[in-house]
């Protein structure tokens, strides 16, 4: 019984020894987000402020251009509420060691407010484009609240 004992752990300490040889070298680890991905830090901080910032200069747009109570009052929480978060996320990525970035407008918002303000009363071009890609309230998140019709911002505001 001891013969048959010694055999295994000698058959097993050969082939321990021979996988450990012909183990290929170790793959290095994966990052958990790839840097050019939405999500990493600094691309999602650049998208998030220059949502925030077209939010805001699109709602300035529609308080200038309108004298509706209801979508004055839209615009107002729309910048009040975009402000703020634009606050947040720049205390939050000091708090973290990040650089937050320069407020600017990446180039389909600046497009799409291009677009508004060319289509404002008394522009060069009044009146609303009707072709697919026209700037729309909440153009970004392809969401339109209820009641919210083509031509201005609705007074509801997402629930």
């Amino acid at each position: 019984m001891r013969k048959i004992a010694l055999v295994f752990a000698a058959a097993g300490t050969a082939a321990l020894a021979t996988g450990c040889a012909t183990r290929p070298d170790p793959v290095p680890p994966v990052p958990i987000v790839d840097p050019a991905s939405p999500l990493a830090a600094p691309t999602y901080m650049r998208m998030a402020a220059s949502g925030d910032l077209f939010e805001i200069q699109s709602s300035q747009l529609a308080l200038q251009m309108s004298s509706n109570p209801a979508v004055r009052g839209f615009a107002q929480m729309l910048i009040s509420d975009h402000t703020r978060m634009s606050s947040q996320m720049i205390s939050a990525a000091q708090s973290a060691g990040l650089m937050p970035p320069p407020p600017a407008l990446e180039p389909h918002h600046q497009q799409m407010l291009d677009q508004l303000r060319m289509a404002a009363p008394g522009s060069r071009r009044s009146g609303r484009s009707s072709h697919p890609g026209a700037p729309q309230p909440c153009a970004d998140a392809g969401y339109r609240p209820a009641g919210t019709a083509a031509s201005g911002l609705s007074a509801a505001a997402p629930g």
